[in-house]
């Protein structure tokens, strides 16, 4: 550097004398010197002093001035003027457009500023030749003004080039070593180094420092940025020359208004570069920065045109199966109105190396574009083409959940984003590290788009959360899947980043909520089985729902298939790459709950990373398994069952559950233009919940609704299961008499019953009893048992004709996997089509779910009579868990009531006239409907816990163990033979008049005939040491005999 330094004052200089001319030149001396030869540049350069140059220059543009105004008297510059003033504004232009021409650049180019003070240098100066010293001191003193000299560098590949020295009269003065040689046919440099400089092509016509290019050819927004330099703020009258020169081009251009974004230059002691009061800027807006990036992502497949924005192709082409990114920069978006601008592109269809595409849009009056070619290797004249498919040998999709926007900004507090990849490549896959997503915003004033930052620490209030890996392709034949969460911001833009070269942007089409006075009332059966929800409008006397939607919740980036001979939730699934979309639908939301593919009630399923971590999350790790039981589960996952009565940090998994369909129901409001700050939700509670989990389950919901909804406590409401569908089968005017009703609520996991006389709840029953029992394996507390014998009969024998369904099983059914016997019948059930199970069951098991039955029966009125009510004259069924009762046991409706009738004779008498049995086609569903029709100033049912003998309520485990082996142990055993007894009487019935091939004694060999040994087991192991205990000991040997009962032989 300090070659460069000194070179403008030590040129010329042979010797450590020098001698000094005459003070200061003039204007006189100027005209003397080369008067008739100014095509000459080296007479410009003959004065004898080494400031000589600023004079010279800044006469150059009183000339180019002079020529401006009396040109139509014939008078001219001359060349080698007109080449100086050209030289000092590529000095200026170049600064003002560096970061366009970093940018833009693909070599190893640098401009910095050094500094010489004169302070550091003077001294050390005058020690070396003082005559030179003093008179540069003099100089800057008097003629400068300033005690410090600028000298601007160009840098290529670590070799220095010196562009200019600034001047106090013309802001910059170029070294003679940069003017053309005289007479030179290539135009070379005074000094032959320079010939080895890069030449920078400039924004508008030529290359810096080649050929001549006055102020009136530069871009127009330079000229508006020299136009306020020099005239918009008060100048020194040093700068007279250049500031006349410039002001005589009164021109749309430099007068057109509109705002500059402008910063300063930096020197490289980061000080502002300030010449005689100026302050010299670079641009910082849109013709500086670089609008397009290097490669343009070229995708296997259509773009949705309903989900995100595709721009215009010229000459398109219908059987065009591709689409492109709009290859946009960060830079792009902090400057560009998207929604002003019309993005284009157009294609040269011609085949191989030829074909390429140009991207262009206008903005400001002007048109930017940019071509991308099948290069390897992106140039400043075009960018390459990514196509990622054919070259890269990947693909990848994107989801978008939810896709509706509300009016109001604090609404719109969630969204995810899942980004699904598949790598066809056998080494060097793309893996997660090499892929980034990031958000940006609309600003308030529609220009530039602010990136939303990530939020890596609890103190951020909005935000993008970090990217979550979820599944990796390295573990099997997954797809790698990433999702992003945006919290309390809405977002405008999705910028994608691939492998550091391509990026593109993708702009969502959101729905926009017009909010109305409508709102609705949301019940949700969360049950072991299955989960249903429906809904009904607030303060409207109209029939409940159930949640169904026509139009989709989530945006695919790829198109649906145009095919209207298929089903509308089918042209989604059906399209795309099929292991993509496989992940897709395994890790996220269906497009929509169409009610006939996807529908409620639902699997109570989470599908999870089968080795993920503990700390459940929605869609990072886990959520809704809508494809359970439908198709092959993707990527690394696995789904878990069970979640209702999963108790301390396993309760997480239910509380996933219910936050994702909280996030749907909130996606049906807006779409629907509801008011969702008036949402109700009603919930559901069996009555075996223990206070603890009663309190979880308050609080997930009170999170859930406010995070999600963004409604209070208060607009939440809970009811039991099995008091609610009282009041929807009220409604639909299902009984003969309310004088004494019975609601029996067969769930999966629990059965809850209540007992209503003139049309008021009395008291309420719950027991963990429900259908699953039947495909379980007793009192076995082990998950992965498998000795169920239905399971065991049938796992050889089941059949698939479906390909899908048939891997599905296979995976349920393999060793080692993780899925219960319950599990896999119930998928045996979901698909009696190809199962057959279901006729399989009937002739085979009809005593099985008799004994189930009796049970429930014989408990209900046990119940009853202990607290001295009548007898029902009315039992209603509710809980899909119930259907086993006329789908697998009997259709006959009074064979029905005559086996019920000799439990309810045997306990209330034989004077008890036929009950009323009532099994609607409604099961799951009424529940909901029952609590939407509940008014929720009724009073609910007291809690009677009946342990399954005896009247007494036990308040504590102390009071319970100190009756058990005196009173109650020997009372559950009576209980429990003495039904199996009415259970014989009632088989005998069934056999006769269904005619079945079973032998009743056969049957009754299989009951346990110590249920006493059974009950002290479990009584030991789950129940003596627990804190409470709030269900039935009568049911501990039910359960395992039904087991038994499994077994047939």
């Amino acid at each position: 550097m300090a070659s460069i330094d000194l070179n403008i004052i030590e040129r010329g200089i042979t010797t450590q004398t020098w001698s000094a001319e005459k003070g200061k030149i003039t204007e006189n001396d100027l005209r003397d010197v080369g008067e008739n030869r100014t095509n000459n540049g080296s007479a410009l350069n003959a004065l004898p002093t080494p400031f000589a140059r600023f004079h010279v220059i800044n006469e150059a543009f009183r000339r180019v001035y002079e020529e401006r105004l009396h040109k139509d008297k014939g008078v001219d510059a001359g060349e080698a003027y007109k080449q100086l003033v050209s030289d000092c504004l590529d000095v200026f232009e170049l600064l003002y457009f560096w970061n366009y021409h970093k940018s833009h650049s693909t070599d190893e180019l640098n401009i910095f500023i050094k500094e010489w003070k004169k302070e550091d240098n003077i001294q050390r100066l005058e020690d070396m030749t003082p005559i030179l010293g003093k008179s540069i001191n003099a100089f800057m003193e008097n003629d400068i003004k300033a005690n410090v000299l600028y000298f601007v560098v160009l840098e290529d590949n670590g070799k220095e080039y010196l562009l200019a020295t600034t001047s106090p009269m013309t802001g910059f003065v170029t070294p003679p070593d940069l003017d053309r040689k005289p007479y030179s046919k290539k135009k070379e440099f005074s000094s032959p180094r320079y010939n080895d400089m890069p030449l920078i092509n400039r924004k508008g016509k030529g290359k810096y420092f080649g050929e001549i290019c006055m102020f009136e050819d530069r871009p127009r927004e330079f000229k508006k940025y020299m136009f306020e330099l020099f005239r918009s703020q008060v100048v020194s009258n040093d700068f007279e020359h250049i500031r006349d020169y410039i002001d005589s081009f009164n021109d749309s251009d430099t007068r057109k208004k509109y705002h500059l974004k402008t910063k300063p230059v930096l020197t490289e002691d980061n000080n502002a570069l300030v010449i005689n009061g100026l302050t010299i800027s670079e641009s910082n807006g849109t013709d500086t920065l670089n609008f397009f990036s290097d490669y343009i992502i070229k995708l296997p497949y259509r773009i949705s045109g309903d989900n995100f924005f595709v721009p215009q192709y010229v000459n398109d082409n219908d059987e065009r199966d591709y689409d492109y990114i709009i290859p946009l920069t960060k830079e792009a978006l902090d400057v560009l109105p998207l929604d002003e601008i019309n993005i284009c592109f157009k294609e040269n269809r011609k085949t191989g190396s030829f074909a390429k595409v140009e991207v262009s849009f206008e903005f400001n009056d002007e048109t930017y574009k940019r071509e991308y070619r099948y290069e390897d290797k992106p140039t400043t004249e075009y960018g390459c083409i990514a196509d990622i498919k054919k070259t890269w040998l990947v693909n990848f999709d994107i989801g978008l959940f939810p896709r509706t926007l509300s009016q109001e900004p604090t609404e719109n507090n969630y969204f995810k984003v899942m980004f699904a990849l598949y790598d066809d490549n056998d080494n060097d896959q793309l893996n997660a590290d090499k892929v980034q997503l990031d958000f940006f915003v609309k600003r308030n004033d529609d220009i530039g788009c602010d990136l939303i930052e990530v939020a890596d620490s609890e103190s951020f209030t909005k935000g993008a959360r970090p990217q979550v890996t979820r599944s990796e392709q390295s573990q099997g034949d997954s797809c790698t899947t990433l999702f992003y969460e945006i919290f309390n911001t809405a977002f405008d833009v999705i910028r994608l980043q691939i492998d550091e070269d391509a990026c593109g942007i993708l702009i969502p089409k959101w729905t926009l909520s017009q909010r109305s006075s409508k709102s609705y009332t949301y019940a949700i059966d969360f049950g072991t089985s299955n989960t249903y929800v429906s809904r009904r409008e607030s303060n409207n006397y109209s029939e409940p729902q159930q949640l169904t939607m026509d139009k989709p919740i989530m945006s695919y980036l790829h198109d649906k298939l145009n095919n209207k001979q298929i089903k509308p939730i089918d042209c989604w699934d059906d399209a795309g790459d099929p292991r993509i979309v496989e992940s897709l639908l395994t890790e996220f939301v269906p497009p929509f709950i169409d009610g006939k593919k996807y529908k409620f009630p639902l699997r109570t399923a989470l599908c999870r990373l089968t080795n993920g971590t503990d700390n459940p999350s929605l869609f990072d790790n886990r959520n809704i398994a809508f494809c359970y039981e439908k198709k092959r589960i993707g990527g690394n996952n696995r789904v878990i069952t069970d979640l209702k009565w999963s108790e301390g940090e396993n309760k997480k998994e239910a509380e996933v559950f219910i936050r994702e369909l909280l996030a749907i129901i909130k996606s049906d409001i807006l779409d629907d233009n509801g008011d969702l700050s008036q949402t109700q939700i009603i919930w559901f509670q069996p009555l075996s919940f223990k206070t603890r989990m009663r309190a979880d389950y308050d609080a997930i919901w009170k999170r859930g609704c406010e995070d999600i909804l963004c409604i209070n406590e208060s607009q939440i409401r809970c009811y039991t299961e099995s008091e609610a569908p009282y009041y929807y089968f009220l409604e639909m005017n299902k009984f003969k008499s309310t004088k004494a009703v019975s609601i029996i609520d067969i769930g999966g996991g629990s059965t809850d019953m209540v007992y209503f006389s003139e049309d008021k709840p009395i008291i309420a029953n719950s027991v963990h009893f429900g259908c699953d029992v039947l495909w379980g394996n007793g009192n076995n507390s082990f998950i992965d048992t498998r000795e169920n014998g239905i399971y065991k009969r049938y796992i050889d024998s089941i059949q698939f004709k479906n390909d899908e369904l048939r891997a599905i099983n296979e995976d349920l059914c393999k060793e080692g996997s993780k899925y219960t016997t319950t599990d896999i019948i119930n998928f045996w059930l979901s698909n009696t089509n190809e199962t057959e199970i279901d006729v399989k069951l009937r002739s085979e098991f009809k005593h099985l779910f008799l004994y189930h039955y009796a049970a429930i029966i014989y408990h209900m009125a046990s119940v009853y009579k202990a607290k001295e009510l009548e007898c029902p004259t009315t039992i209603t069924f509710s809980g899909n868990g119930s259907k086993y009762i006329d789908n697998l046991l009997t259709k006959d409706e009074q064979l029905l009531v005559n086996m019920t009738m000799i439990i309810l004779r045997d306990i209330f008498g034989d004077n008890v006239r036929d009950v009323q049995i009532i099994l609607p086609e409604q099961r799951k569903e009424s529940t909901c409907y029952g609590g939407l029709y509940r008014d929720k100033d009724r009073v609910s049912p007291s809690t009677f816990q009946y342990v399954g003998f005896g009247k007494k309520q036990y308040e504590s485990i102390d009071e319970l163990n100190k009756d058990y082996k005196p009173i109650l142990r020997n009372g559950i055993v009576g209980e429990v033979k003495h039904l199996n007894e009415l259970y014989m009487s009632m088989l005998k019935l069934l056999i006769k008049e269904e005619k079945l091939d079973e032998k009743a004694e056969k049957i009754k060999s299989m009951l346990n005939v110590n249920p006493g040994d059974e009950l002290d087991k479990i009584y030991i192991r789950d129940i003596k040491e627990d804190e409470s205990y709030n269900d039935s000991l009568f049911f501990i040997p039910i359960i395992q005999q039904v087991f038994n009962l499994t077994k047939k032989e």
